[in-house]
């Protein structure tokens, strides 16, 4: 049972193309999709659909991260054991969510929503997978190669701690004190 990594980060705002505008031109990521309500954008060495989705909201703010299971059978698995802690669990059928498959969502005691998924939509990189140009031509703004790192605030840390390692397997990395 495994999680791989960050898969996508959702944030809610209320003006997407002032939004999109911002992620594309300062930050320099890519938009790989719109659609009437959300905008995906991806890093240009992520070869997933997106790893920031801008959806539109009343008011702006965290909606929820999604992280990338390494095995379908994950699923089931988290599932239980979230369960187990205490926390109900939706599952998302595929094709229910742009660029990716069936997955599973919950609160964390943090009081973050969080989504695991196994199936992600791939389109590709900007550059090649082996020997890869170390410079990409064209790109705007600062240009990250990857978004891999979510900062989770909470009030109760040692519960919220508890959880992430206990139940779905994560370890401390960086604490702000």
């Amino acid at each position: 049972m495994g999680i791989l990594r960050l898969a996508h980060v959702d944030v809610v705002v209320t003006d997407l193309d002032l939004a999109a505008a911002y992620y594309t031109e300062v930050i320099g990521m890519l938009e790989t999709e719109r659609d009437a309500d959300s905008v995906y954008l991806k890093c240009w060495d992520e070869p997933g659909h997106h790893s920031l989705r801008l959806v539109y909201g009343p008011r702006v703010g965290f909606d929820q991260m999604s992280f990338r299971v390494e095995r379908e059978s994950d699923l089931d698995e988290l599932e239980n054991a979230v369960q187990r802690y205490g926390f109900p669990v939706s599952r998302i059928s595929k094709g229910e969510r742009t660029g990716q498959g069936e997955s599973i969502t919950f609160q964390t005691p943090s009081g973050q929503v969080m989504e695991l998924v196994h199936d992600v939509e791939f389109v590709g990189r900007s550059t090649a997978r082996v020997n890869p140009s170390p410079v990409v031509e064209g790109l705007k703004g600062i240009a990250p190669p990857r978004m891999d790192h979510v900062l989770v605030t909470c009030e109760e840390v040692g519960e919220a701690t508890k959880f992430y390692e206990d139940v779905l397997g994560f370890r401390t990395t960086e604490q702000l004190l």
